[in-house]
């Protein structure tokens, strides 16, 4: 995450889970300081790295590291599959757009 952008990615992590902003992005810029950039490291290996005394900044990893991968467009791909099986092949686009809005997640 460059600085220019920290701001605003920081500030969409800290709103739903109640984290202090401004603590948060002190925290973020001096782990920056003082660990440097580092590329090539994944999420875990950094969060492993963020001091405990950066409780804020601790916090927005384990958000990040808890979050769920796929997304909703994945699992309408899945239940699409569902609907439009072999035996439905010649279901039109407008029945299965009306299925898809009406099938639950």
């Amino acid at each position: 995450m460059d600085m220019i952008d920290a701001d605003d990615k920081l500030s969409q992590v800290a709103a739903p889970y109640n984290l202090n902003e401004d603590k948060l992005l002190t925290q973020w810029r001096l782990f920056r300081r003082t660990c440097g950039r580092q590329p090539d490291v994944s999420l875990r290996a950094t969060y492993l790295m963020v001091p405990r005394e950066h409780e804020a900044l601790r916090a927005a990893y384990q958000v990040l590291l808890t979050s769920p991968v796929t997304s909703g467009v994945e699992r309408a791909f899945s239940k699409l599959s569902l609907i439009k099986s072999k035996l439905r092949t010649t279901t039109g686009q407008e029945r299965l757009e009306s299925l898809m809005l009406y099938t639950r997640y």
